[in-house]
């Protein structure tokens, strides 16, 4: 009965469906509550009710039921907590709460009785501090909800883990150095946090590194240089390290990362706890520091590389680029201080999507940029798509 466009609510005289097993209703209409009459259903071992307009709280009664092992109410309207109840269902592996309006933390004991290896509540109003007793888990998203509190050390026990997304919450305190024995992560996601401390000891064993596939840690407070340790993976294709703290230049050792496809260093010394703030004529101000040294010309040239961005860093050198890799379509690198002209390999190259290389200081006479028109939506004659070009606030001439 998935599916479909049905509507109503779910029948309560479900509950008396003795030998029900699987109950998929899923991507329809259903509205009204979770009938708590499932709890009748002994057998009952997947309750998928995702995708509907169904509000009400998950009824505790559902905690009753021993051979539950997949609970999806994902996508609906959901309030109230995740009962404490469920903390007795030894056989539920995977819960999906995500996109819902619930409220409260998750109960300390939750993760004691079940084998779970698959946990999304995202996109919620959940609070409290980081879960434990993670031991079987795989897959781990509390990510845009008010989470806070530091990450425990025990985190390093939890070696099944592949992925886990915690971005958007209250988090603080330092990223602990057990997570290197997390052997199997490969996609982690700390974002818009208020994390600190230096990422150099965290990121410092290469086995590690080797599994890691996404890193997003972003709009934190970082310090100290960047991880370079990370940029020896083959492995790594996302790196996005945007708006931290961070000292220093830019390493050519970044482009070490072969199978990089995404680098997003934009505003990497701009993080909301290391710029300076003042009040001037009624307006608000705020000064942060510049990275130092030169723009690797080799980041160009990374084989995989799609997306560069490193705008707002204030760096000021001349944009060098000996070559273009062959995927390259995007090209960030607005609020510099770059001057000089715009490399001619740049102005003739086809294959660009987005180039925005607004307000810096370069100049010189456009020549062969046929290719665009200089404004910030052009359509690309040729093949018909849109390329993206900036050229604002600069002393350009042609």
């Amino acid at each position: 009965m998935y599916e479909n466009c049905l509507t109503g609510s779910i029948p309560s005289s479900l509950g008396s469906l003795k030998k029900l097993v699987y109950l998929d209703l899923y991507s329809n209409l259903f509205s009204g509550s979770i009938p708590s009459s499932l709890s009748s259903v002994s057998i009952l071992q997947e309750i998928v009710v995702n995708n509907n307009i169904l509000t009400g709280t998950i009824p505790v009664t559902l905690g009753v039921l021993d051979l539950l092992g997949i609970l999806a109410v994902y996508d609906n309207y959901l309030t109230g907590t995740i009962p404490s109840s469920f903390a007795s269902l030894s056989n539920l592996q995977q819960l999906y709460a995500n996109n819902n309006k619930l409220t409260g933390s998750i109960s300390e004991n939750f993760f004691l009785a079940a084998e779970m290896v698959f946990f999304d509540v995202a996109y919620n109003l959940l609070t409290g501090v980081f879960p434990s007793g993670l031991t079987h888990i795989q897959k781990l998203y509390l990510n845009d909800n008010q989470f806070s509190g530091e990450i425990p050390t025990a985190i390093g026990k939890y070696t099944s883990l592949s992925i886990m997304d915690i971005s958007y919450n209250h988090f603080s305190g330092t990223l602990p150095v057990d997570i290197m024995d997390m052997s199997t992560l490969a996609l982690l996601v700390v974002a818009g946090n208020s994390f600190v401390g230096d990422l150099n000891t965290v990121f410092s064993d290469p086995l590690f590194n080797q599994h890691l596939v996404t890193l997003d840690i972003s709009s934190n407070g970082f310090t100290g240089s960047l991880p370079i340790a990370l940029f020896d993976s083959t492995s790594l294709e996302t790196f996005v390290g945007a708006r931290n703290c961070f000292s220093g230049s830019l390493s050519s050792a970044l482009c070490n990362a072969v199978n990089l496809i995404t680098l997003d260093l934009s505003g990497m010394t701009a993080g909301a706890s290391c710029a300076s703030h003042y009040r001037m004529l009624g307006m608000d101000f705020y000064t942060v520091a510049y990275v130092d040294g030169d723009m690797p010309s080799c980041v160009f040239a990374m084989p995989e590389l799609v997306a560069l961005s490193l705008s707002g860093n204030g760096i000021k050198s001349q944009v060098t680029v000996d070559s273009i890799g062959a995927n390259l379509v995007n090209i960030s690198l607005s609020n510099n201080r770059f001057s000089g002209s715009i490399p001619l390999i740049i102005q003739q190259y086809e294959a660009l999507e987005l180039l925005d290389l607004s307000y810096n200081r370069l100049s010189g006479v456009i020549t062969s940029m046929t290719n665009y028109v200089t404004t910030s939506s052009s359509v690309d004659s040729v093949n018909g798509s849109y390329i993206s070009l900036d050229l604002e606030s600069n002393r350009l001439s042609g």
